[in-house]
Protein backbone atom coordinates (compact mmCIF):
# COMPACT_ATOMS: atom_id res chain seq x y z
CA UNK A 1 0.00 0.00 0.00
CA UNK A 2 1.32 3.45 -0.92
CA UNK A 3 1.26 5.94 1.94
CA UNK A 4 0.54 9.66 1.87
CA UNK A 5 4.28 10.28 2.25
CA UNK A 6 4.89 8.28 -0.94
CA UNK A 7 2.23 10.26 -2.79
CA UNK A 8 3.67 13.59 -1.62
CA UNK A 9 7.10 12.56 -2.85
CA UNK A 10 5.66 11.45 -6.18
CA UNK A 11 3.96 14.80 -6.54
CA UNK A 12 7.34 16.49 -6.17
CA UNK A 13 6.85 18.03 -2.75
CA UNK A 14 9.97 18.43 -0.66
CA UNK A 15 9.13 17.36 2.88
CA UNK A 16 11.03 18.65 5.91
CA UNK A 17 12.90 15.98 7.77
CA UNK A 18 13.19 13.57 4.83
CA UNK A 19 16.79 12.95 3.85
CA UNK A 20 18.05 12.98 0.28
CA UNK A 21 18.71 9.22 0.22
CA UNK A 22 15.07 8.49 0.99
CA UNK A 23 13.92 10.94 -1.67
CA UNK A 24 16.27 9.40 -4.24
CA UNK A 25 14.98 5.92 -3.40
CA UNK A 26 11.35 6.89 -3.85
CA UNK A 27 12.08 8.84 -7.01
CA UNK A 28 13.84 5.77 -8.44
CA UNK A 29 10.73 3.71 -7.66
CA UNK A 30 8.27 6.24 -9.09
CA UNK A 31 7.38 4.22 -12.20
CA UNK A 32 6.72 1.07 -10.20
CA UNK A 33 4.66 2.96 -7.63
CA UNK A 34 2.62 4.72 -10.31
CA UNK A 35 1.98 1.37 -12.05
CA UNK A 36 0.83 -0.09 -8.73
CA UNK A 37 -1.49 2.87 -8.16
CA UNK A 38 -2.91 2.44 -11.66
CA UNK A 39 -3.58 -1.26 -10.99
CA UNK A 40 -5.30 -0.47 -7.69
CA UNK A 41 -7.41 2.19 -9.39
CA UNK A 42 -8.30 -0.17 -12.24
CA UNK A 43 -9.10 -3.04 -9.89
CA UNK A 44 -11.51 -0.84 -7.93
CA UNK A 45 -13.51 -0.12 -11.08
CA UNK A 46 -16.22 -2.25 -12.58
CA UNK A 47 -16.05 -3.47 -16.15
CA UNK A 48 -18.71 -0.97 -17.18
CA UNK A 49 -16.54 1.84 -15.75
CA UNK A 50 -13.55 0.69 -17.79
CA UNK A 51 -15.67 0.53 -20.95
CA UNK A 52 -17.16 3.99 -20.32
CA UNK A 53 -13.69 5.46 -19.69
CA UNK A 54 -12.39 3.90 -22.91
CA UNK A 55 -15.35 5.23 -24.88
CA UNK A 56 -14.68 8.72 -23.50
CA UNK A 57 -11.03 8.36 -24.52
CA UNK A 58 -12.03 7.28 -28.02
CA UNK A 59 -14.22 10.35 -28.44
CA UNK A 60 -11.92 12.89 -26.76
CA UNK A 61 -8.50 11.68 -27.95
CA UNK A 62 -9.21 9.82 -31.19
CA UNK A 63 -12.10 11.99 -32.40
CA UNK A 64 -14.42 9.02 -32.86
CA UNK A 65 -17.55 11.05 -32.31
CA UNK A 66 -21.11 9.84 -32.89
CA UNK A 67 -21.01 11.56 -36.29
CA UNK A 68 -17.83 9.64 -37.17
CA UNK A 69 -19.35 6.38 -35.94
CA UNK A 70 -22.43 6.92 -38.08
CA UNK A 71 -20.22 6.36 -41.12
CA UNK A 72 -19.46 2.81 -39.96
CA UNK A 73 -22.79 1.24 -40.86
CA UNK A 74 -21.60 -2.08 -42.24
CA UNK A 75 -20.72 -3.85 -39.01
CA UNK A 76 -17.19 -2.47 -38.76
CA UNK A 77 -17.39 -1.66 -35.06
CA UNK A 78 -18.80 -5.11 -34.28
CA UNK A 79 -15.98 -6.74 -36.26
CA UNK A 80 -13.34 -4.61 -34.52
CA UNK A 81 -14.82 -5.45 -31.11
CA UNK A 82 -14.64 -9.15 -31.97
CA UNK A 83 -10.97 -8.76 -32.89
CA UNK A 84 -10.09 -7.01 -29.61
CA UNK A 85 -12.01 -9.67 -27.65
CA UNK A 86 -9.88 -12.29 -29.42
CA UNK A 87 -6.72 -10.34 -28.53
CA UNK A 88 -7.86 -10.32 -24.88
CA UNK A 89 -8.26 -14.08 -24.93
CA UNK A 90 -4.77 -14.56 -26.41
CA UNK A 91 -3.18 -11.97 -24.08
CA UNK A 92 -4.38 -13.90 -21.02
CA UNK A 93 -2.07 -16.78 -21.93
CA UNK A 94 0.53 -15.53 -24.40
CA UNK A 95 2.69 -12.59 -25.40
CA UNK A 96 0.78 -10.94 -28.27
CA UNK A 97 3.92 -10.03 -30.22
CA UNK A 98 5.18 -13.61 -30.04
CA UNK A 99 1.77 -15.10 -30.81
CA UNK A 100 0.75 -12.76 -33.65
CA UNK A 101 4.21 -11.56 -34.76
CA UNK A 102 5.37 -8.04 -35.54
CA UNK A 103 5.12 -6.07 -38.77
CA UNK A 104 8.00 -4.19 -40.42
CA UNK A 105 7.37 -1.20 -38.14
CA UNK A 106 7.50 -3.26 -34.95
CA UNK A 107 3.75 -3.20 -34.28
CA UNK A 108 1.81 -6.32 -33.35
CA UNK A 109 0.46 -7.74 -36.62
CA UNK A 110 -3.19 -8.16 -37.40
CA UNK A 111 -3.26 -11.90 -36.77
CA UNK A 112 -4.14 -14.41 -39.44
CA UNK A 113 -6.91 -15.72 -37.20
CA UNK A 114 -8.77 -12.42 -37.61
CA UNK A 115 -7.28 -11.24 -40.88
CA UNK A 116 -10.12 -10.34 -43.19
CA UNK A 117 -12.32 -9.54 -40.19
CA UNK A 118 -10.36 -6.49 -39.04
CA UNK A 119 -12.34 -3.71 -40.71
CA UNK A 120 -9.65 -1.04 -40.95
CA UNK A 121 -5.98 -0.68 -41.90
CA UNK A 122 -3.17 -2.20 -39.85
CA UNK A 123 -2.31 1.20 -38.33
CA UNK A 124 -5.64 1.16 -36.50
CA UNK A 125 -4.91 -2.26 -34.88
CA UNK A 126 -3.60 -1.40 -31.39
CA UNK A 127 -3.97 -4.41 -29.12
CA UNK A 128 -2.61 -4.28 -25.60
CA UNK A 129 -0.73 -6.96 -23.69
CA UNK A 130 -3.34 -6.31 -20.97
CA UNK A 131 -6.48 -8.45 -21.51
CA UNK A 132 -8.62 -5.96 -19.55
CA UNK A 133 -7.55 -3.12 -21.83
CA UNK A 134 -8.46 -5.16 -24.92
CA UNK A 135 -11.85 -6.02 -23.41
CA UNK A 136 -12.46 -2.36 -22.55
CA UNK A 137 -11.70 -1.43 -26.17
CA UNK A 138 -14.03 -4.18 -27.40
CA UNK A 139 -16.77 -3.04 -25.01
CA UNK A 140 -16.39 0.60 -26.03
CA UNK A 141 -16.73 -0.38 -29.69
CA UNK A 142 -19.88 -2.35 -28.87
CA UNK A 143 -21.26 0.63 -26.92
CA UNK A 144 -20.52 2.89 -29.90
CA UNK A 145 -22.36 0.46 -32.20
CA UNK A 146 -25.35 0.30 -29.85
CA UNK A 147 -25.46 4.11 -29.75
CA UNK A 148 -25.25 4.24 -33.56
CA UNK A 149 -28.13 1.79 -33.91
CA UNK A 150 -30.21 3.74 -31.41
CA UNK A 151 -29.60 6.96 -33.35
CA UNK A 152 -30.68 5.36 -36.62
CA UNK A 153 -33.70 3.52 -35.19
CA UNK A 154 -37.05 4.78 -36.35
CA UNK A 155 -38.68 6.16 -33.22
CA UNK A 156 -42.42 6.64 -33.79
CA UNK A 157 -43.84 10.04 -32.96
CA UNK A 158 -46.76 10.39 -30.55
CA UNK A 159 -49.15 10.86 -33.50
CA UNK A 160 -47.95 7.65 -35.14
CA UNK A 161 -48.40 5.77 -31.85
CA UNK A 162 -52.10 6.82 -31.68
CA UNK A 163 -52.86 5.60 -35.20
CA UNK A 164 -51.77 2.02 -34.50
Amino acid sequence: MVSNLDLDILRGHRLDGVDDDALMYWESRQDAIMAALERVDRESQLGADLIAAERRRQVEEEGWTPEHDDGHDRGEMIAAARCYAHAAEVAERHDLAEWFGRDSQGRVKVPASINGRWPWGPDAWKPSPDPLRNLAMAGALIAAEIDRLLRTAQVPTAAEDRTE
